[in-house]
């Protein structure tokens, strides 16, 4: 089994980030896990994909897109 999560970027005191980090690690030793991200840290056993962005004010509609394109160009009908 495979397991892909989609998180923007890491901050260190980000609720969300410690709930994600917490959940990687219980599944990495089970699982395939896979992480697509802007920025991450400290994850060595979880496979981390990530995409390029600039920061401007649309930063967050070009995030979606481009998580769109990586997973069509990279996942679609492939076997990780």
């Amino acid at each position: 089994m495979k397991l892909l999560f989609i998180k923007k970027k890491y901050s260190p005191f980000g609720g969300a980030e410690v709930y994600l980090n917490q959940v990687l690690k219980e599944f990495q030793n089970k699982i395939q896990v896979h992480l697509l991200t802007t920025s991450w840290t400290g994850l060595s056993e979880v496979k981390v994909h990530k995409i390029p962005v600039k920061k401007f004010f649309l930063s967050d509609i070009m995030i979606a897109f481009r998580v769109r394109s990586y997973l069509k160009e990279h996942f679609r009908g492939k076997n990780m």
